[in-house]
């Protein structure tokens, strides 16, 4: 019986301050089981935050409550692992009670994978991102060679074992079959939603907090990696000088220092605005208050700010990279303009404010199609559905062949961390 279904949920990123999507999506997809009557319990790493209930999500505190940090080049990789041995631990602590594990991601399915083997049970996962075409790393500093390698051999060991693999796009999937070497036949797309909705709002001020005037508010949300391309918004606006344009970037990273330099390099400090870190009870208002959302990725399977801004009828200037072209459709649900390129990126902000009338009929298709692709209940029913092929399957093919841990190359490879060269965001 569905409403019986027992899910333990494992994702490195979780709220109440999610870092990354992974975050977002672990957690609006738990309510929405959650409202099918699935019971689902979560294992996430970091200390339980207040006002959650002990028989609602499961935090633990990977060996305590503060997360361990390593000098050098092994920093990232050794957390990762550190954070891996807590979920496993919190796990273990709960009763063996349930139907299946749900992996978020390479950054935690040394637990997953560990747990699913040690109670017998079916092992969905999730693939957020392509490590390999470089995708983001959760960790100031994680960018390294030996952490990229790891995390690499940690998703195939992963994938291997998993019964259901789930792809949030279709340039993701593709992927899949290439990590695991082999084609995969339990994979399906299942795109990341949003809870936003199209609400009408007075738009007399601005998302600054002053007179909107004739102001015209850009808005990019996101994590200030090299990954996300802000400096290429940056760039763009300093070829607008002669309209009325502000950028406003919500969201932090350790690129912010470099883009703050940038802006003031090309002369328009003064018109961006950068927010920090935004509580997503307030992002909903950005968007609402922004005529344009900026989305110029270097790599991105399926961003949810292009989830986000489509939902409250936004135009979405996106590069043509990754998952994005799956979410927007040139010239009727959007706008995708060439990867890499801040003088097509200005070129078609200038065309989009030229013409209100046509940019407000791209937001109501983008408002439409939100709705139907992006809502968390249909999602929530396709990963429904899955686990019960997930059950379905395990329980035709027996019990799997164990792997023991300490058999791993991914893990047994620590003890031979060494100092590699760093390069910039992946």
């Amino acid at each position: 019986m569905v409403g019986g279904m027992r899910v333990l949920m494992i994702s490195s990123d979780y709220p109440p301050r999610p870092r990354s999507g992974i975050g977002v999506h672990a957690a609006a997809l738990t309510r929405a089981l959650r409202r099918l009557g699935v019971s689902v319990t979560v294992i996430t790493a970091g200390s339980k935050p207040e006002g959650v209930r002990d028989d609602d999500d499961h935090y633990c505190g990977t060996l305590g409550s503060e997360i361990l940090s390593f000098p050098g080049e092994a920093s990232a990789t050794l957390s990762m692992l550190h954070r891996n041995v807590g979920m496993a631990a919190a796990a273990g602590k709960l009763p063996a009670s349930f139907d299946l594990v749900h992996c978020h991601d390479s950054r935690a399915v040394l637990a997953a994978r560990a747990v699913a083997d040690l109670w017998d049970l079916p092992l969905v996962m999730t693939k957020h991102y392509d490590r390999s075409a470089g995708g983001t790393h959760l960790d100031e500093g994680s960018s390294d060679r030996v952490m990229l390698d790891y995390e690499q051999r940690l998703e195939r060991w992963g994938l291997e074992r998993s019964t259901v693999i789930i792809a949030v796009s279709q340039s993701l999937a593709r992927g899949v079959h290439t990590s695991v070497g082999r084609a995969v036949e339990n994979l399906v797309v299942i795109p990341n939603g949003t809870e936003f909705h199209d609400a009408p709002r007075d738009g007399s001020t601005s998302s600054l907090g002053g007179p909107r005037a004739q102001q015209v508010e850009l808005l990019q949300v996101g994590r200030l990696v090299h990954q996300k391309g802000c400096d290429l918004s940056i760039a763009a606006l300093s070829l607008l000088r002669d309209l009325p344009v502000h950028l406003v970037v919500a969201g932090d990273g350790p690129a912010r220092p470099h883009l703050e330099g940038l802006a003031r390099s090309l002369g328009v400090r003064d018109r961006v605005t950068f927010l920090g870190y935004v509580a997503r009870s307030r992002l909903e208002t950005l968007y609402a208050n922004a005529q344009i959302a900026l989305v110029p990725s270097r790599f991105d399977p399926c961003p949810i700010a292009v989830c986000e801004a489509q939902a409250v009828g936004k135009v979405v200037i996106g590069a043509r990279i990754g998952g994005i072209p799956e979410q927007i459709d040139h010239l009727e649900t959007g706008i995708l303009t060439p990867p890499e390129d801040h003088i097509a990126l200005a070129g078609w902000i200038r065309w989009v404010l030229a013409d209100p009338d046509r940019a407000r009929t791209l937001g109501e298709r983008a408002g439409s199609h939100a709705r139907t692709a992006y809502s968390w209940d249909r999602i929530a029913e396709a990963t429904l559905q899955q686990y019960q092929v997930a059950r379905k399957t395990f329980a035709a093919a027996g019990k799997p062949r164990r792997r023991p841990v300490a058999d791993l190359d991914a893990v047994a490879a620590v003890d031979a961390v060494r100092p590699t060269d760093t390069g910039g965001d992946r």
